[in-house]
C-alpha cells in the first residue's frame, strides 16, 4: 500500500459513497487538498478544501488521475462535514457549527448500511464504487 502513502489527488467533484451523491448531483464540488494513509488501520484519509473529512478503510481499487478518482471498494466510510444550520446567519463563524458523520460500513457481498443524521438505512452498492468524485 505505498502507492497510498503517495496519492496525490488532481481530479475534483461532487463525491459520490456507494452510489449515494453528497450534496447536489455535479454541482457541489469538493476538491482534495490533504491526503494521508494510516498503514496499521489500513485507512486512507481524505481532507476536502470545504472542512469535510473522508476516511476509506480498506480501500481496493484506487484510481486517480486528472480526469478520474475513484476507489472501488472499501470495508468502511465515515464522512465528516459541517453540519447545516437552518438558523445560521450568512457570514457567521462556521467554526461553531457543529460536524454530521456518515458512516457507511459494507456488510457482506450485496449490502451496505448507512447512519447519519437522517437515519439508518441499507444500500445496494451493486454497480457503483465506494468513492467517485464526479
Amino acid at each position: 500500500m505505498e502507492i497510498l502513502s503517495k496519492l496525490q489527488i488532481t481530479h475534483g467533484g461532487t463525491p459520490r459513497l456507494f452510489g449515494e451523491f453528497y450534496g447536489k448531483p455535479l454541482d457541489d464540488y469538493k476538491r482534495v487538498v490533504r491526503t494521508r494513509y494510516f498503514a496499521g488501520d489500513d485507512a486512507l484519509l481524505l481532507e476536502f478544501e470545504t472542512g469535510e473529512v473522508l476516511t476509506v478503510y480498506a480501500p481496493h481499487g484506487v484510481e486517480s488521475s486528472d480526469t478520474v478518482f475513484r476507489i472501488r471498494d472499501a470495508s468502511r466510510l465515515i464522512w465528516e462535514y459541517p453540519a447545516r444550520d437552518p438558523q445560521a446567519q450568512a457570514g457567521s463563524d462556521a467554526s461553531s457549527t457543529p460536524e454530521a458523520v456518515a458512516e457507511y460500513c459494507r456488510s457482506g457481498e450485496s449490502n451496505v448500511s448507512v447512519t447519519d443524521p437522517r437515519g439508518s438505512r441499507t444500500l445496494d452498492p451493486k454497480d457503483h464504487f465506494a468513492v467517485e468524485l464526479f
